[in-house]
């Protein structure tokens, strides 16, 4: 299961994502977004039109408290941000709670996390890369237990 979590308005990135995801065509991923749409309703509703995969569903608003057990059903968490972020709470919680993530190659995200070894790193707004990782991880799930294991950020 792989997560979106965050604001949804364009420069966060979702449509890069959903765009990734779509293109991967993994059978065995699917993707869950959660959201608030409020200020960016048209681009909401395109991303809603843009993914009509049956293995991707929009679940909006949700807590900083309930993140923990949004968390335990994730097997991956995706960044696609198309700005520079400065160690984003998500990132840092999937990671407390040993979960891998995938970012953007910005500072802020990549001081952190290191490509292979602790998550993994795209190209910004490179939604071609972004699938050729989700492919990879899709083939190869067992590649995110590896991960699992070189996760060291605590809570």
């Amino acid at each position: 299961m792989v997560g979106f979590l965050s604001i949804i308005l364009a420069h966060k990135g979702a449509h890069i994502l959903i765009k990734a995801f779509i293109q991967a065509d993994q059978k065995n991923l699917y993707l869950k977004i959660f959201g608030d749409p409020l200020l960016e309703m048209e681009y909401f509703e395109q991303l809603k039109n843009q993914s009509k995969d049956h293995r991707t569903e929009f679940l909006g608003r949700y807590n900083n408290e309930d993140m923990e057990n949004i968390l335990q059903d994730l097997d991956l968490v995706i960044l696609p941000s198309l700005w520079w972020e400065n160690n984003p709470l998500v990132m840092l919680r999937a990671l407390a709670h040993k979960v891998p993530v995938i970012v953007s190659d910005f500072p802020g995200m990549t001081e952190i996390v290191r490509d292979g070894v602790n998550g993994f790193v795209f190209r910004p707004g490179d939604s071609n890369h972004l699938k050729d990782i989700l492919i990879q991880i899709g083939k190869t799930p067992s590649l995110l237990n590896d991960i699992k294991k070189n996760i060291s950020y605590s809570k």
